[in-house]
């Protein structure tokens, strides 16, 4: 199947970018939330930086996603894992240097504070979804949303698009949650299947977690359906894409 134009173009750039021999021969391919492109061309109006926003944007994304990795090797105490979580470590370091690098050609100072803003932020908010207890699906998953979009919505406070931001959100969260199930019935385990299970699930089976994710699903689902006739012009493509498009796209790399 062929990428969708503006995923196959930003995908491109970000592979170009994180090109690195040693860390490809021992690390997996870098993950582009194909999603999160589709967020930020709607966010970020007709700008002369608009390519070096997103993909700026996209390798902070990745740097971050790269660094939760390691708590997801953690119990696993062999010589191997903990080289892969030294390269991981080194990896995200990698990609974060790498954005600013691309930031500091375009000398948009006010970008590049209102992006490491959305990360402090992200990382206080870390603090709460990782570690805290949770009674209530309908609180982790609100909690979690925040998390997962905090660095889009960044993006979205500079471009003074944050009105409708909670749409984007759950959006980008209906995509995830759709994700994580597909990857959980292809065999897969992730960072956050392991952190469901840890704060939300008693009996650690892969039918419990189907079932959740499930039901995350359907209430994610059906929050979005709120929003749709309320939307901004800008936010429309969200709209038209399809979950299982963008699915296709992400799980096919």
């Amino acid at each position: 199947m062929r990428q969708h134009p503006l995923f196959e173009h930003y995908t491109n750039l970000i592979h170009t970018s994180t090109k690195n021999k040693y860390l490809n021969k021992h690390l997996d391919n870098v993950f582009v939330e194909t999603e999160k492109i589709q967020a930020l061309d709607c966010l970020i109006n007709n700008n002369a930086n608009k390519e070096n926003f997103i993909l700026a944007t996209m390798l902070v994304q990745i740097a971050l996603n790269t660094h939760d990795q390691i708590d997801k090797q953690m119990d696993d105490q062999d010589i191997k894992s903990k080289k892969e979580q030294q390269l991981t470590v080194l990896a995200g370091d990698y990609y974060s240097g790498i954005y600013y690098h691309i930031l500091s050609q375009s000398s948009d100072i006010s970008f590049i504070r209102q992006l490491a803003e959305g990360i402090h932020e992200l990382t206080k908010l870390k603090t709460t979804v990782f570690y805290q207890a949770y009674d209530r699906t309908d609180r982790f998953l609100a909690d979690y949303s925040a998390l997962n979009s905090m660095i889009i919505k960044s993006v979205a406070a500079y471009f003074n698009r944050e009105t409708h931001f909670d749409f984007v959100s759950k959006w980008l969260l209906a995509i995830k949650l759709e994700r994580e199930y597909s990857r959980l019935e292809q065999g897969d385990q992730t960072f956050f299947h392991q952190l469901v299970q840890d704060k939300l699930l008693k009996q650690n089976t892969t039918k419990h977690l189907q079932n959740l994710l499930k039901q995350m699903i359907h209430y994610t689902k059906r929050e979005l359906s709120d929003y749709k006739k309320l939307l901004p012009e800008y936010l429309h493509p969200l709209t038209t894409f399809s979950v299982n498009t963008i699915l296709e796209e992400g799980l096919s790399k």
